[in-house]
């Protein structure tokens, strides 16, 4: 583990960039334009649930500027009902159309799933058991269908079903299954490479030409 920087001395590097960032209203952060030209209403044209890990920032990842993304990150990029929610509130109220679920390489949630398996893990608390109920059933599948896989070939796999299983989940989730057959929303997992910084997109359902909107 690498050493951790003094609660204050993270308080006060977070305050002197805010500081920085509020320092030039018109600064450009991406295409998108300034945080003072999005202060307005939103409409971001897509949603992205999202892992927690730091080194997986959306908006970066995707070249994208304030307010273009609706991003949702938590560990595991697991699709709760919170999660869910939130993915529910930018299809219903702000109008997005397109929804990614970004898994990534080397994700901890997945490794630390995998090794409840068949290994001896850390203890968990019950919140982030939680997390990990959720990915389990991708990663026993995977299991099951690769018995003589090392851990770190189960973890790809499971990276990639994982994100599968949380796209599955809100394509029939009550707020959003109606505009996902009808051909309105698509839904779609997606890979993010820790080495190359490439998303592979699964291969998506075709929307249907008679709901372009």
């Amino acid at each position: 583990m690498t050493p951790t920087m003094a609660p204050a001395a993270a308080l006060a590097r977070l305050q002197a960039g805010n500081r920085r960032f509020t320092a030039d209203p018109e600064r450009r952060g991406a295409p998108g334009g300034s945080w003072l030209q999005r202060a307005g209403t939103q409409a971001p044209f897509a949603a992205v649930l999202g892992c927690a890990d730091s080194r997986v920032p959306v908006e970066r990842v995707f070249d994208q500027g304030f307010g273009e993304l609706f991003v949702v990150r938590v560990a595991g990029n697991i699709a709760g009902p919170t999660q869910v929610g939130s993915v529910e509130y930018g299809v219903r109220h702000l109008g997005i159309r397109l929804v990614v679920v970004l898994g990534h390489s080397g994700c901890g949630a997945v490794d630390a799933t995998v090794a409840t398996l068949d290994y001896v893990p850390a203890p968990l608390s019950s919140d982030f058991v939680s997390i990990v109920d959720e990915i389990r059933p991708a990663a026993v599948a995977a299991q099951e269908a690769v018995p003589k896989a090392t851990r770190e070939e189960l973890v790809r796999i499971v990276v990639r079903r994982n994100a599968e299983a949380a796209a599955a989940r809100l394509r029939v989730a009550a707020g959003l299954e109606p505009l996902v057959s009808a051909g309105q929303v698509l839904v779609t997992p997606a890979e993010y490479s820790l080495e190359t910084g490439v998303v592979e997109f699964s291969p998506p359902p075709l929307l249907d030409s008679r709901h372009p909107h």
